[in-house]
């Protein structure tokens, strides 16, 4: 990431993936219940991403399975950015 200056910043990825999910509609069976099932999870981490401190999460990408949040190191503390995780 880049900063106005064109220097380099420091920033944190944090990537939450389903395991195994693409033999995951053979276990459920049925492919409309597999999307929600994927849906309610992603919705889940990205609500307790976010319910943490929105203001920590810059970007959040979605990957099909998963979900990837960016944490821009140097606008946030870099202590703070770090307790924000562990919780």
């Amino acid at each position: 990431m880049e900063n106005q200056n064109k220097n380099k910043s420091e920033v944190i990825s944090v990537c939450v993936d389903i395991r195994n999910s693409t033999n995951l509609h053979n276990v459920v069976g049925d492919l409309e219940e597999t999307a929600d099932i994927i849906s309610g999870f992603i919705s889940k981490v990205y609500d307790a991403m976010r319910g943490v401190n929105e203001n920590y999460v810059d970007k959040c990408i979605y990957s099909g399975d998963g979900i990837i949040f960016v944490i821009d190191v140097d606008k946030n503390n870099r202590d703070d950015s770090l307790k924000m995780l562990s919780k």
